[in-house]
């Protein structure tokens, strides 16, 4: 296969003919036509690398035929071959066709071998160039697209973990203000326990307020943390607790008790000790 596609343009078969033969001997696939119509025929079949065309052709000299393949097919390396003293012409080809070069006729064999040959390593370098610009394009938009699909991962990821922070945040809160709740009313359950234990017994009335006191001054002296004194203050309050099961007429009994009526008193920390087993407390953990 050919490495290079060349285009020759003469009106004059002749020049056709010695271009042929000069280029025999290398790897190109060579087309031509004799006038600029025909050249731009042959543009619409194939893709040419390089076109060498005559300057002084009728119906359309080289510097209008240039121009048009400049405009149409503007990686088509163009060369302008001259035979006469027109640089007026010349200067036409080169600003409208912007042609690579141009070559004066006759020229020498060497030196349009060399100048073609430089000239489709122009157009290598070219559109290698542009093929590596193309590379460069679609790995930019391939990054692009990447940085932009990790950008929205880390938006999503980050929008669920502030999302579930917020929840257990919130789960915690709602769980403090719950304990909270539970910790009063079981409060309040104590204080009523133990005010009814008092209203039973009116002779030992603050005998439990004064104990719970003496122990959490205690607890406060060794440093105890705030959990452990909240817990002694607890077990203070109730620990008279087994009293209620004990009638009311024996502990305000005025005169002395009977051995029966004192048997039944001695029962009272067992009965207490059953009631707190019953209470959602750790007592262990308290104390």
């Amino acid at each position: 296969m050919a490495s290079h596609s060349i285009l020759l343009v003469d009106d004059d078969s002749g020049t056709i003919k010695a271009l042929q033969r000069l280029f025999k001997e290398e790897d190109y696939r060579i087309y031509t036509a004799d006038g600029g119509e025909k050249g731009l025929e042959i543009f619409k079949n194939h893709s040419l690398d390089l076109v060498i065309s005559d300057q002084k052709m009728p119906y359309m000299n080289g510097s209008e035929f240039l121009e048009k393949v400049q405009q149409q097919h503007p990686d088509t390396i163009r060369i302008l071959l001259t035979g006469y003293s027109n640089m007026e012409a010349t200067i036409s080809a080169i600003n409208k066709g912007k042609i690579y070069q141009y070559i004066s006729k006759p020229w020498d064999v060497e030196d349009i071998k060399i100048r073609v040959k430089k000239a489709l390593d122009q157009y290598d370098l070219i559109q290698e160039n542009k093929r590596l610009q193309e590379i460069t394009r679609l790995r930019n938009e391939e990054l692009k697209k990447n940085n932009e699909l990790l950008e929205e991962r880390v938006r999503q990821r980050t929008e669920e973990l502030n999302l579930d922070i917020t929840k257990r945040r919130q789960t915690e809160e709602e769980l403090q203000r719950t304990l909270a709740k539970l910790r009063k009313a079981l409060g309040g359950t104590i204080n009523a326990m133990a005010l009814t234990v008092e209203t039973k017994d009116p002779y030992t009335a603050g005998h439990q307020r004064r104990v719970t006191d003496l122990a959490r001054a205690i607890a406060d002296e060794m440093c105890l943390p705030k959990e452990k004194i909240e817990g002694i203050r607890m077990v203070g309050v109730i620990h008279d607790l087994g009293k209620i099961s004990v009638p009311a007429e024996i502990l305000s009994k005025p005169g002395r008790i009977t051995d029966i009526e004192f048997n039944l008193i001695k029962t009272h920390p067992q009965t207490g000790y059953d009631y707190r087993k019953k209470l959602p407390l750790d007592f262990k953990q308290l104390i």
